[in-house]
């Protein structure tokens, strides 16, 4: 890493984090969706109330994610200079075609186990324009955790004229994204029904991607002079007192706001620490993944399977084997996927 610019394998350590904050967010903070499955807790930071839970308020940091994966997609996107300098219509589709071809392979593959083996259940009663719905990524009532495939695809369907706007007008642009933004998550929540969910998902979310994209065009702040000149062992000192400070913080906040600088700070020191600690090659890897783990995983922990995710009963072990069964399922589809774009004419122009 040059300073504080990311590479493509720096953005692919950030990813990685980012699935496993989601994975420990989703199997720790939502008690009613693991219905009746329980995990013993690593310890009590003040009693043993559940929100107190050390593996609750690490999972609660971990709804940072959504503004860490649009972070890092906002970056990742521009750095890749498309479609800034020459725009072309043609690449754009495909981009949007790869992204919708990959979640229509998890789609069904996925889905018809619920309709098949769960369509006693109320999610998975088979209704056609639910079905169609959730085909098209504007419904997630079959896995409400899908919402996020509607507000990333309008994201990258608005990339060529976000893109051109904050490149031509870079302040204003920031500006007017932020105010949204605030309106939005400033605004009450009977305003929701005006805006549609999946408009309200795209308004609130769409400035975690600029500011992506700003870090990209612009870079980061420099690091001061001392850093340099520390030990190795005297960085990752600092580097995990900033991570448990920036963690401790965000939890007395609660403050969205806070995340646009808690995250930029939090992705740096925290991939710096795993190349120093040399596991950041292990952690890119699940990143290059984590479509796919992101997509799955709770099918193994909410939906299909949670009594096996919960076998081993320790949290740790709990974690550690949705993280390898999600892992598993995702290799297979990415491997299925690449198989299919080797085989499809038409789908290898997809990549």
């Amino acid at each position: 890493m040059n300073h504080l610019n990311f590479s493509r394998h720096d953005t692919n350590v950030g990813k990685g984090i980012g699935i496993l904050l989601m994975f420990a967010y989703h199997l720790f903070c939502f008690p009613d969706r693991i219905g009746s499955q329980h995990y013993l807790t690593v310890a009590s930071v003040i009693s043993n109330h559940y929100h107190n839970t050390l593996e609750y308020i690490i999972g609660d940091f971990g709804s940072t994610c959504v503004f860490i994966f649009l972070f890092l997609s906002g970056f990742g996107l521009w750095k890749s200079n498309f479609p800034i300098r020459k725009y072309e219509i043609k690449g754009h589709t495909l981009r949007i075609l790869r992204f919708m071809a990959k979640y229509w392979l998890c789609f069904a593959i996925v889905i018809p186990i619920g309709l098949i083996f769960f369509r006693h259940t109320p999610r998975y009663e088979f209704h056609p324009r639910v079905f169609l719905m959730n085909f098209t990524g504007f419904g997630y009532s079959y896995s409400r955790e899908w919402w996020f495939v509607n507000c990333y695809l309008l994201l990258l369907i608005a990339v060529p004229w976000i893109f051109r706007l904050l490149n031509k007008f870079p302040l204003p642009c920031v500006v007017c994204s932020f105010a949204i933004f605030a309106a939005i998550e400033l605004s009450p929540d009977n305003l929701v029904p005006y805006l549609g969910q999946n408009l309200d998902h795209f308004l609130r979310w769409q400035f975690a991607f600029i500011l992506g994209s700003v870090f990209a065009r612009f870079g980061f702040p420099p690091l001061p002079n001392f850093f340099f000149a520390l030990r190795p062992i005297q960085a990752m000192l600092l580097l995990i007192f900033i991570i448990g400070a920036l963690v401790i913080l965000r939890e007395l906040t609660r403050s969205a706001f806070l995340d646009i600088l808690i995250v930029p700070v939090f992705l740096f020191s925290s991939v710096t620490l795993l190349k120093l600690l040399k596991w950041d090659r292990v952690i890119a890897g699940i990143g290059r993944y984590s479509l796919y783990m992101w997509l799955t995983h709770t099918f193994f922990c909410y939906y299909y399977w949670p009594k096996l995710v919960f076998f081993p009963r320790f949290s740790l072990l709990v974690y550690g084997w949705l993280v390898l069964l999600s892992f598993v399922a995702s290799y297979l589809l990415s491997s299925l996927y690449n198989l299919m774009s080797r085989r499809i004419p038409k789908l290898s122009y997809l990549g």
